[in-house]
């Protein structure tokens, strides 16, 4: 039982990192449009989406899994406070970028309530577990495959979109 709840909270913390690997600017809009003074970058975006993927892999790997779950927790609380701080500021009209191009989610909206909820108690209930679960060898391996197909799928997509919209890509002053 405790292994479906480090498999679900991994691939979470995957399909985020990975969809803000992808593309980071929603999830930059969205934090400046909360902390306009911080600035916010595409290249923070990354640095945290980069933490997310290896706080997936962390949490498949028995010897980093304890401080992975309690850092799965801290993050889980972080994104309560960022849901509950967006909804006081916009009333969750701003998309949050949470899964980077995966999903157009709106912060706090419903699911997203319940999918951080579930996150936080999982990573609870995995901090408490008293001896963390085996390696999960070909789980590790399929996150590795997914993360591929993720990054460059989500790229695809957006140029796809920035070809059908006539949008910016950024790489005009190439």
């Amino acid at each position: 039982m405790i292994e479906l709840v480090v498999i679900g909270l991994s691939v979470v913390w995957l399909l985020a990192g990975a969809g803000k690997l992808a593309t980071p600017r929603t999830a930059a809009t969205f934090l400046t449009g909360l902390f306009p003074r911080l600035g916010i970058s595409g290249a923070t975006v990354r640095g945290f989406a980069v933490l997310e993927v290896l706080l997936s892999v962390g949490l498949v790997t028995p010897a980093t899994q304890r401080l992975s779950a309690v850092a799965s927790t801290v993050g889980s609380l972080g994104f309560c406070a960022l849901l509950a701080l967006s909804y006081r500021h916009s009333r969750g009209s701003l998309a949050c970028g949470c899964f980077g191009s995966l999903t157009d989610n709106r912060a706090g909206g419903p699911w997203q309530v319940v999918l951080v909820a579930a996150m936080l108690c999982g990573s609870v209930v995995l901090s408490l577990a008293t001896t963390p679960t085996e390696y999960l060898g070909l789980y590790g391996q399929s996150i590795a495959v997914l993360l591929i197909v993720v990054v460059i799928g989500g790229r695809y997509l957006r140029l796809r979109r920035a070809t059908i919209y006539g949008e910016s890509t950024g790489k005009e002053s190439l």
